[in-house]
């Protein structure tokens, strides 16, 4: 056990860039240094054969209470690639912003049965939820299209719009 204790000096962790970070081999889980090129401390929370080096962030991210002095050139909530940004609730479904299939949902379990439906758009409580193949819906409200046959049973080769503002 180590006990590094003084009134004036502090501990120096390794300072590396981040390419010299991620070419470390076999990483002990829990291994910190400090990326030079990110200005992040950083830690290794994966295991040495595969490493998943997360931040130790302060004052640097994005704060659960609040942010001030925010740049929405910098400072956003969002992918910088090309996958779908998801929100869960207990790990299920409330809700997908998509460029792939272009559809977009907020609500509970909106577009669950979703498979190759494409140019969707559901906002509500279960808006769409039995949908698997219809494409250019807009469900608006609680329960809106949840059980429209028409919507979940249409191959994608066919097209249709759906409009529906309110329950069923």
């Amino acid at each position: 056990m180590l006990d590094v204790s003084s009134p004036a000096k502090g501990l120096l962790i390794p300072r590396m860039s981040t390419a010299s970070v991620l070419s470390i081999s076999n990483p002990a889980k829990g291994l910190l240094v400090y990326d030079s090129s990110k200005n992040q401390l950083m830690v290794n929370m994966g295991t040495p054969a595969s490493p998943g080096w997360q931040t130790i962030v302060y004052n640097n991210g994005w704060n659960l209470t609040g942010n001030g002095a925010t740049n929405p050139a910098t400072n956003f909530l969002g992918t910088t690639d090309l996958q779908a940004l998801h929100f869960r609730i207990n790990n299920i479904n409330a809700g997908i912003i998509d460029t792939l299939s272009f559809n977009s949902s907020m609500g509970f379990r909106t577009l669950d049965s979703n498979t190759v439906g494409v140019h969707n758009a559901a906002f509500g409580y279960k808006a769409l939820i039995t949908n698997s193949q219809g494409s250019e819906n807009t469900a608006v409200g609680s329960n809106a299209l949840r059980r429209n046959p028409r919507a979940a049973s249409f191959s994608p080769n066919y097209s249709v719009k759906i409009i529906a503002i309110g329950p069923q």
